[in-house]
């Protein structure tokens, strides 16, 4: 049986409107649909990991797009042109490979909300998903964990969803405005 809004979350959430914040790791209403979507269930959140957690790949890519610049000046002593060009394209090729997969796990990866369930989708890489769902009604708690300066200053944490179903608990990394998400969550399963 299909959850229904109260008029009271309706409000709430009417109130603050279709918006989209952090580069789209935050989503209230957001106009797109999933594979699995029923056709009268409609996104309430779309959720994924909080933009300042790109700062440890791109700080890596950063540093490995660098690191073939500075080895340009002692290779030519032991390699031919050729083959320090082929060192070169190779690295930069894995680089950009390094820099795409990080970008797609993250826009993949996300969490959504619907007003009939809750669904965390996860890529391991671009080939191992794996999504965990359960119904309003099978959610028991909701809470959030925000640990350390960075997350506190940035306002990112953890949602925990725990089911009391068969279904296994749903857990949502890293993502913007952790209270936010659980009022959310919790104003739909009442």
């Amino acid at each position: 049986m299909p959850h229904t809004l109260t008029k009271r979350h309706h409000n709430h959430i009417l109130a603050k409107e279709r918006h989209t914040r952090y580069l789209n790791s935050f989503s209230v209403y957001p106009k797109t649909r999933f594979e699995s979507q029923n056709d009268d269930e409609h996104i309430i959140l779309l959720l994924r990991a909080h933009p300042i957690t790109f700062i440890p790949w791109i700080a890596t890519a950063v540093g490995a797009f660098f690191l073939p610049i500075l080895l340009n000046f002692i290779l030519p002593e032991f390699l031919t042109v050729a083959q320090v060009l082929f060192l070169n394209v190779f690295w930069y090729s894995g680089l950009i490979t390094y820099v795409f997969l990080n970008i797609l796990l993250w826009l993949f990866n996300v969490g959504i909300v619907t007003d009939q369930r809750v669904l965390d989708v996860d890529y391991f890489n671009i080939i191992q998903k794996s999504v965990n769902a359960t119904t309003l009604e099978e959610v028991s708690d909701v809470g959030a964990k925000t640990n350390g300066f960075i997350r506190s200053l940035f306002n990112y944490g953890d949602v925990l969803v725990q089911t009391a179903g068969p279904a296994s608990d749903i857990d949502f990394r890293a993502v913007p405005q952790p209270a936010e998400v659980v009022s959310i969550i919790n104003e739909m399963m009442h």
